[in-house]
């Protein structure tokens, strides 16, 4: 949010820009027009454009280089706020490398950030990339001086987890509304 810029004063949340960002569509169901930004591989197609990416399983290697390639340029389409917040997967390979890649540019521009990330334990790859991902915002915050406030969310029923999403980001609108003018 940009100072409530949008926002109802009067309900006492802060506007909402939303942008969607993900290696694969499987996980969107319907995104309003242009706030989607897919992440390409870095790998060129048959017809000399860039490969879309399906996703990477649970190996975060491939989209990693690719997300790390494309960061800046999702990022000028779709451009931070003041206040920003990234929730991703702690243990799939895209959002414990797309998340943290973010959230790095946009501590390194001086934006505010929170992090809500949902976690699953059914393998131990779930569990390295979940444990590699908070290790690196830990080592992210010490690099940039800034801290990374992370809410995590153990996902044993998707639709509950949601819930909760939705809620803490209910309550962070209304922290930033503006409305509170000692907040």
């Amino acid at each position: 949010s940009n100072n409530n810029e949008g926002g109802d004063a009067e309900s006492g949340f802060a506007a909402v820009d939303v942008a969607y960002m993900d290696t694969s569509t499987a996980n969107v169901t319907s995104v309003i027009d242009g706030k989607f930004y897919h992440f390409r591989s870095t790998e060129k197609d048959e017809n000399n454009g860039f490969k879309l990416l399906n996703g990477g399983g649970k190996d975060r290697k491939e989209i990693a280089k690719a997300v790390n390639h494309w960061a800046d340029h999702a990022l000028e389409r779709h451009p931070a706020k003041d206040f920003n917040i990234v929730i991703h997967s702690l243990t799939g390979a895209s959002g414990s490398t797309t998340g943290p890649i973010l959230v790095r540019r946009l501590l390194d521009a001086g934006k505010s950030v929170i992090v809500l990330a949902a976690l699953t334990d059914t393998s131990l790859q779930e569990l390295d990339n979940a444990q590699a991902t908070i290790t690196g915002y830990e080592n992210m915050a010490k690099l940039t001086g800034s801290p990374v406030v992370i809410k995590t969310y153990m996902e044993n029923n998707q639709t509950a987890t949601d819930q909760m999403i939705i809620s803490d980001l209910a309550h962070l609108r209304g922290l930033f509304s503006g409305v509170n003018q000692a907040m």
